[in-house]
């Protein structure tokens, strides 16, 4: 069984585009005989969020075997929200998603396989900028996928993740055997930052980590909102969580940049990645492919918002219970 757990807080915005993109998922790449199950893990939204995805649940239930709903009884965090929802998976493979973000048109059912963990890039987007994605994603948008693509040594990214490097959080993908209850309890340490403590206790604790990264986009990452944005309400508080995390688990963390011998070194690799690493076949295949996937981003988030502004007007629009936000 294959999940698709989506953790959301207040985005009553953007989870029918979320959901219309699971569809088209489950439409067009769902293998044969694989069943399908679907969990809302919801941080006591104060908006229509979890309203929403009970309406469009109520419509295409037929695309799902399980469909749990689970909601906070108070704002608890992102990490207690994705913990609490990743409990609740009866299968054996999952991606996790936040609501505003949307899966793109390539198969996800098989990128993990048997890796440990798959990186998949990102390709940002905003809704005031649908036009602009080449501005929104330039060049140096990709070096850090570069580096996926190119490097093998756990001990190169272990340096990476320790000198307060990240990869693209939304485009990870695990194997669910690796979220295990110690990866879990290192997790709950946090509160609104959870991909950095999973990459550094994988890269930390596995020598023999099967991780690869993919030459095609899976997931469009929206950036219009969202916690590190200085307009959320919870920004405050993410960046605390963000600070402590960086002094507890990076290198030279108080350290003036200039005087932070890791900026020199990472400088090196970046400018060696941009002006030698092009000739890499990996790295030329996924430039090749890059621009015609922004094409293809630009023409499918059209279609997402057109099926799911159909959808809300027909179903949602007029409806009473709606809570006026």
């Amino acid at each position: 069984m294959f999940t698709f757990l989506t953790i959301s807080y207040n985005q009553q915005d953007y989870i029918i585009e979320h959901l219309e993109s699971i569809k088209y998922q489950i439409i067009n790449h769902k293998p044969n005989n694989e069943k399908i199950e679907f969990i809302l893990s919801d941080d006591a939204s104060t908006d229509n969020t979890v309203l929403f995805a009970e309406k469009w649940l109520d419509k295409h239930n037929y695309l799902f075997d399980e469909i749990k709903i689970r909601v906070s009884d108070k704002n608890k965090g992102i990490n207690n929200n994705f913990l609490e929802g990743l409990n609740l998976i009866s299968g054996d493979k999952f991606k996790y998603l936040a609501a505003d973000d949307l899966y793109f048109i390539y198969n996800i059912f098989n990128v993990i396989n048997n890796n440990d963990v798959v990186f998949s890039t990102t390709i940002k987007f905003s809704k005031d900028k649908l036009k602009d994605l080449n501005e929104i994603n330039d060049f140096t948008s990709f070096i850090k996928h570069y580096f996926l693509l190119k490097y093998k040594s756990i001990n190169f990214f272990k340096l990476f993740l320790k000198s307060g490097k990240s990869f693209s959080g939304p485009g990870a993908f695990y194997n669910l055997d690796m979220m295990d209850e110690n990866i879990k309890k290192f997790i709950y340490k946090y509160t609104w930052i959870e991909d950095r403590p999973i990459w550094d206790y994988l890269f930390s604790n596995y020598p023999n980590l099967n991780f690869k990264a993919t030459l095609r986009p899976h997931i469009l990452y929206r950036i219009d909102d969202g916690i590190s944005k200085d307009n959320n309400e919870k920004n405050k508080d993410y960046i605390k969580d963000k600070i402590k995390y960086f002094k507890e688990n990076t290198l030279f963390y108080n350290f003036p940049k200039y005087l932070n011998p890791l900026n020199y070194f990472w400088k090196l690799i970046y400018y060696k990645s941009l002006k030698i690493d092009m000739s890499n076949s990996k790295i030329m295949d996924f430039n090749n492919n890059l621009e015609q996937d922004l094409n293809k981003a630009t023409e499918y988030i059209k279609y997402i918002e057109k099926s799911a502004l159909e959808f809300f007007n027909s179903n949602i629009k007029n409806n009473e219970e709606v809570n006026c936000v």
